[in-house]
């Protein structure tokens, strides 16, 4: 893995996120995905802001999409850093500036992902 493949899996990552189902985008992740998010905390108190399993992600993505239909994330840039994509982007209303640490499985399924909203 280096910078440019990395840059490309943040763009389609977005790209996804953006323009297709919540089924459809869950196709990136592994089953037993772990996703902690500075927002969930904030959305689902009792998660403490990780969730964990593909189908219960896009529940969430269901309840958030439903709560804020606006909500779009563009991407800044992403690079590879010591085995991880970190990847910079925007998500009005939420965000200016969140950065995610994605950790891809060996099937090239996102297997953890962390987004700080900062």
């Amino acid at each position: 893995m280096n910078t440019s493949k990395a840059q490309k899996i943040g763009e389609h990552f977005v790209y996804q996120w953006n323009n297709t189902s919540e089924d459809e985008h869950a196709k990136l992740y592994d089953e037993n995905v772990e996703f902690t998010c500075s927002l969930t905390q904030r959305i689902i108190n009792a998660t403490n802001g990780k969730i964990t399993g593909n189908k219960t992600l896009i529940a969430y993505w269901e309840l958030l999409k439903k709560k804020f239909p606006e909500s779009k994330m563009n991407h800044i840039k992403s690079s590879w850093y010591n085995n991880k994509i970190v990847i910079q982007l925007t998500i009005p209303p939420f965000s200016d500036n969140a950065y995610g640490i994605i950790e891809l499985n060996k099937e090239n399924k996102i297997s953890q992902l962390r987004i700080s909203h900062v």
